[in-house]
């Protein structure tokens, strides 16, 4: 299965164009933090906006998050990823 390109390599390829993520997303009416943290995880918004700046699609960019038609692909059932919520305890001390 193909990996998604690391987010490292993401933003380099954002900066080679002359961009930030930060302004891109002011450009475009995104919110800063979608722009960032659409690198670590699937956020559409974000992601289409990086894709469509870079000139690639979504599947080539994150293969394990989308599928060759743009769609986002079922997660795996992967038992190494902690999917514990954090929670607020019932009472206060």
């Amino acid at each position: 299965m193909p990996r998604n390109l690391h987010p490292v390599d993401v933003k380099g390829m954002v900066h080679k164009r002359g961009e930030t993520l930060a302004s891109l997303a002011r450009r475009h009416g995104v919110n800063e933090s979608t722009a960032r943290k659409c690198l670590y995880r699937p956020l559409p918004a974000g992601n289409r906006l990086v894709a469509g700046y870079l000139g690639m699609q979504l599947h080539e960019l994150w293969p394990e998050w989308f599928d060759t038609h743009g769609n986002r692909s079922k997660p795996v059932n992967d038992s190494s990823v902690d999917r514990r919520t954090h929670r607020q305890k019932r009472k206060a001390a």
